[in-house]
């Protein structure tokens, strides 16, 4: 059986998908970095954002 080639829409998603595990990596980096009354509100509101 030919080994599937990664089509451009494959390729773009494959990115997508990393850049955004990049992106949440960094954003709750920032969160945690806050301080801890305004985390805490930061969080309850994030609650449904993926880590």
């Amino acid at each position: 059986m030919p080994r599937r080639t990664m089509s451009g829409l494959d390729k773009f998603l494959h990115e997508s998908l990393k850049e955004d595990f990049e992106f949440r990596k960094l954003f709750w980096n920032e969160v945690a970095k806050t301080p801890e009354p305004s985390r805490r509100k930061l969080e309850a509101g994030l609650k449904n954002f993926p880590r």
